[in-house]
């Protein structure tokens, strides 16, 4: 478990979110990566990681707006103590 600030590691490695509608705006480590998928093609997952405590308020079917591009969050899932948790998106 952390026990550091996770503001300074997100403001040194990540970008702003900006939820749509403009009320709220937050850190995110944004990752854009190829992966194969079981059935033997090639997919891209969208993955923004960020403190658990700042998204509390988001749902399935949120819109993210990450360097100017609008996401719909897709799936939620904690990683290991909660701190952190991984949004799945999709353009």
């Amino acid at each position: 478990m952390f026990s550091e600030n996770l503001d300074a590691f997100l403001e040194d490695f990540g970008v702003i979110a900006v939820v749509n509608g403009g009320n709220s705006s937050f850190f995110v480590l944004f990752d854009e990566f190829h992966s194969r998928m079981d059935i033997g093609v090639e997919g891209r997952s969208l993955i923004a990681t960020a403190k658990s405590e700042d998204i509390a308020n988001l749902n399935h079917g949120s819109m993210l707006i990450i360097a100017d591009q609008m996401y719909e969050v897709v799936g939620i899932r904690p990683i290991d103590d909660g701190r952190f948790t991984e949004l799945d998106l999709k353009e």
